[in-house]
């Protein structure tokens, strides 16, 4: 790798700090503002809305969805190829193999690190002794209960 890093820039610090978790380590913090000044990267966290779902029902996992572009050209850039670096359970890890990716030369331009909540749900077991199809008839069909938009029979 030839290229050189600096410092990130106070201000770029300080506009994560303000949107990212209170509890994310300094290192990773810097290392995702270097990421930002040098390489173009983008967060996009979780809206007050999804928060507040993850925080109030069970069954939801948060996870870190990262695309990166394939050249150094800006973000959309038509001759671009946009493609998933990974999907990972915690913002440190995501910026660690991000940096993993750009040392060893893979391509990684623009990157963007998306924040989603994954709803989880358990389904019955077919090869379990106790759950036949005509026990729950359907059951792999219908949402699952107890979410607002699932009450709603106009959905």
């Amino acid at each position: 790798m030839n290229e050189t890093y600096s410092t990130p820039s106070q201000d770029t610090v300080n506009v994560l700090r303000d949107q990212l978790p209170a509890d994310l380590n300094t290192s990773t913090l810097y290392a995702l503002a270097t990421l930002v000044d040098a390489r173009g990267a983008e967060i996009d966290t979780l809206h007050a809305a999804a928060r507040h779902a993850v925080d109030t029902r069970g069954g939801v996992t948060v996870v870190w969805l990262v695309t990166s572009d394939s050249f150094a050209a800006g973000y959309g850039d038509m001759d671009n190829r946009t493609w998933t670096v990974g999907i990972y359970a915690a913002l440190e890890t995501a910026v660690a193999d991000v940096w993993r990716k750009i040392i060893a030369d893979d391509g990684i331009f623009n990157p963007i690190f998306t924040e989603q909540a994954v709803i989880t749900t358990l389904v019955p077991n077919p090869t379990g002794p106790t759950w036949t199809p005509a026990d729950d008839e359907g059951a792999h069909a219908r949402p699952p209960a107890g979410w607002a938009s699932t009450d709603d029979t106009g959905v």
